[in-house]
């Protein structure tokens, strides 16, 4: 563990790694709509990694257009509404939201 971080933290460095990657790997462009399915850890991390273009951060024409995020458990909805997600929704409401340019 580098010096001047806590062991704590240190134990989501792998995680975080692996929703860095998810995120790299998908490819997603300013201005498309990311859906993200399951909002476990992985999911949280990789909603939050995908919000992070908020308007607040930069203008509204360089962030993604919109990060919905899905989940069968309410309490991980409400977290992922709280770390970003532009819409938390249960999976059945799928079909009835989007289109998603990357999922």
């Amino acid at each position: 563990v580098p010096d001047g971080i806590d062991a704590k933290d240190a134990i989501f460095m792998p995680s975080v790694e692996t929703a860095l990657s998810l995120v790299h790997d998908a490819h997603v462009r300013i201005g498309e709509n990311a859906a993200v399915y399951g909002q476990g850890l992985i999911g949280l991390l990789v909603t939050s990694i995908l919000s992070m273009q908020s308007p607040s951060v930069v203008s509204s024409s360089n962030r993604f257009s919109s990060v919905t995020a899905f989940d069968t458990l309410g309490d991980r909805l409400c977290v992922a509404s709280t770390l970003g997600a532009d819409s938390a929704l249960q999976p059945q409401s799928a079909s009835d939201s989007g289109p998603f340019d990357v999922s």
